[in-house]
Parts: C-alpha cells; sequence; structure tokens
C-alpha cells in the first residue's frame, strides 16, 4: 500500500470514520476531501458530494471553483457522487427544480472544462468503497488490461483483449 493516504477533517463522520480506519490519515487539504497517491508517484484527488449538495454547489457556481482547486492541487481530480437519481414523471430529479438532463449536461462540461473524472455511489458505504477501490487501483503500476496510449499520456488508456494490439504490444 502506498503512503500516505489523507481524508480531510471536514469530511462527514459517516465517510471520513471509515476512512480512517483503512489507514487514511485525517488533514486539512487545500482541495478536495480524500488524497492518495498514484503509483507514479502523481495524487489522486476526490471532492465528494451528495446529490443535494451537488445541485446547490452547481447552482451557486462553488463546484467549478472547488473543482478548478482540485484541478491546480491533484493530477488526477474525480468527482464522487453519492446517493440515487430518483426522477419523476417529468424528468426531475426528485425534490428539486432540475430535470435529470440539464444536470447531467452540467457535470460533462464540468468533466470536460475541469478534466474531472465522474465516479457515482449511491451511499456513504458505497462512497467509501469506492475511494477503498480506486486507492487500490491507482496504487498500481500497469494492469494487464490496459495499454497507455501511444500518445504518452497515462491518463488516456484504451482496454485491450488478449492478442489484440491497442497503439503497442498486445496485452494477456
Amino acid at each position: 500500500m502506498l503512503s500516505p493516504r489523507y481524508v480531510g477533517t471536514r469530511e462527514a463522520s459517516e465517510r471520513r470514520i471509515p476512512l480512517e480506519r483503512a489507514g487514511f490519515v485525517p488533514r486539512a487539504l487545500s482541495a478536495g476531501d480524500v488524497w492518495f497517491p498514484e503509483a507514479g508517484g502523481s495524487t489522486v484527488g476526490l471532492e465528494l458530494k451528495k446529490i443535494g449538495q451537488l445541485l446547490q454547489d452547481l447552482q451557486s457556481g462553488q463546484l467549478n471553483s472547488q473543482l478548478a482547486r482540485l484541478q491546480e492541487a491533484v493530477e488526477f481530480p474525480i468527482l464522487g457522487i453519492e446517493g440515487h437519481w430518483a426522477l419523476d414523471r417529468d424528468g426531475y430529479l426528485t425534490g428539486s427544480r432540475y430535470q435529470w438532463t440539464a444536470v447531467w449536461k452540467a457535470l460533462l462540461s464540468l468533466q470536460d472544462e475541469c478534466a474531472t473524472r465522474l465516479v457515482l455511489t449511491t451511499s456513504a458505504e458505497g462512497t467509501v468503497q469506492m475511494v477503498l477501490d480506486l486507492a487500490e487501483y491507482y496504487a498500481k503500476e500497469r494492469h494487464a488490461s490496459v495499454a497507455r496510449h501511444p500518445s504518452g499520456d497515462p491518463r488516456i488508456a484504451t482496454l485491450c483483449r488478449s492478442g489484440t494490439a491497442c497503439g503497442g504490444p498486445a496485452s494477456s
């Protein structure tokens, strides 16, 4: 396990405490809620939001600034969204005045503008597991199922099947 792994001291206890038990060190982070190292020496950072907070932060513009700060602080920014995307019969998120399609388009724009990945979970337990899975994934030097893109950019990967060339030698 690469270390150190950090969880923000302001992160909700339902996520912070299980991550501390898993070896994450509580720390005041300059951006995001969770940081951990990537095998190549870079840092992965996650901004974690429940759907209600996400909607408020999208509306106020705060999410844009949070993701911009995260992008400046770490090499691999990720936005984790927690909750159920329940829709009413008109396509609005239940209990809100936002249509799902408008929210999704805003998230796609943020993903492009802030070079941020999106990951979705349905509960605090799912979010904790997703963080642990991502930390394990990024700790690996190279995955047998992934060949790095010929551009040399390690953030761009192409999945390969055994015996198939993906801009390089076949993966097995």
